[in-house]
């Protein structure tokens, strides 16, 4: 089996990244490896390495994803978190569609929410590849301008900020600011995104709230929810063709601030289901407002974006289950 590697060069200290490369090397010790240069190759010794020109980060990830790809690898192992793992599926499903690319996740990051990151480091050396199962995912696919910006396979989120890690700690850090300059500056959620208009298939939907300070889209595929009344109009899901939701959330969700909303008084979401036939537009945010697809920020065009759900882009794997004796 030819294993394709990447490493998150930014995944933690050296200590830390170093026992990372040498739990995947157990891992992968009866494959053939390819790894790069800078994305964990020198530490992972593998049979072939690859070296890259110069470039800003995001563009050396990609070329690095492309020149593995091309090497016809029957896995790709990606140690990092959901952003790192999401900037790789993305170039992989969008550059190569078709493919359904198999992809072994390792976490190593802020947050490991998944789908596609299910292992831990310290599981690696008492497991090789011929212990995992390899299950089919899908995520929301989000436009603005008319062109592809993102797959989000856990979610997308529609706000000023994201999730980073400052000083070893998780921070809710300004998304502008880290697509603009790369810089990691603590930033609270905004309270009240403003006006702004939800349409499906060409459609203004009615019923948002007065106040909402995030917008969060997500499949539905990772849960079943039949019957589960308490996640609202979302246990409608199973049994249709919506595989996919919007939720318009009156409190942030995805921040590190401890809200007394939701705790100690109610709190108010709205959701709208849809599926892979429709069309999601939002417009009308105001300049502040990016997207963020896990955890990634993006910039928006003319404060819009559009959303479709799409099925089946990567195998993501897991660990195949023991039965009991």
């Amino acid at each position: 089996m030819k294993a394709a590697v990447l490493l998150n060069p930014f995944s933690g200290d050296t200590g830390r990244f170093e026992s990372l490369a040498d739990s995947v090397r157990a891992f992968l010790r009866d494959c053939e490896t390819v790894g790069v240069r800078g994305f964990g190759g020198e530490g992972l010794k593998p049979d072939t390495l690859l070296s890259l020109e110069e470039a800003p980060y995001l563009t050396k990830l990609k070329d690095a994803v492309r020149r593995l790809a091309s090497a016809s690898p029957d896995i790709f192992v990606v140690a990092g978190g959901d952003g790192f793992a999401s900037y790789i599926a993305d170039v992989l499903c969008f550059e190569m569609p078709g493919t359904l690319p198999r992809i072994v996740g390792i976490a190593a990051g802020t947050a490991n929410v998944g789908p596609i990151i299910s292992l831990r480091a310290d599981d690696l050396p008492h497991l090789t590849p011929d212990d995992l199962v390899f299950e089919p995912w899908g995520a929301v696919e989000a436009f603005t301008g008319g062109r592809h910006l993102a797959f989000g396979f856990n979610d997308v989120v529609l706000g000023n900020t994201i999730l980073g890690t400052v000083d070893g700690q998780a921070r809710t850090i300004s998304a502008s600011a880290m697509y603009l300059e790369g810089k990691k500056v603590e930033t609270a959620p905004l309270c009240d995104l403003g006006p702004f208009v939800v349409a499906k298939n060409g459609r203004a939907i009615g019923g948002c709230p007065h106040t909402v300070s995030q917008i969060i889209l997500s499949t539905l595929e990772r849960e079943h929810l039949y019957g589960r009344a308490v996640t609202g109009l979302l246990c409608y899901s199973e049994g249709t063709s919506d595989r996919a939701a919007v939720v318009l959330s009156r409190r942030p969700l995805v921040t590190m601030e401890h809200l007394s909303e939701g705790y100690d008084s109610f709190t108010a979401v709205s959701q709208l289901l849809f599926g892979c036939a429709d069309e999601i537009r939002i417009s009308g945010l105001p300049k502040n407002v990016s997207l963020a697809a896990d955890g990634n920020p993006f910039p928006l065009t003319d404060g819009e974006a559009v959303f479709r759900c799409r099925t089946s882009l990567v195998l993501a794997a897991r660990p195949k289950e023991v039965e009991a004796p």
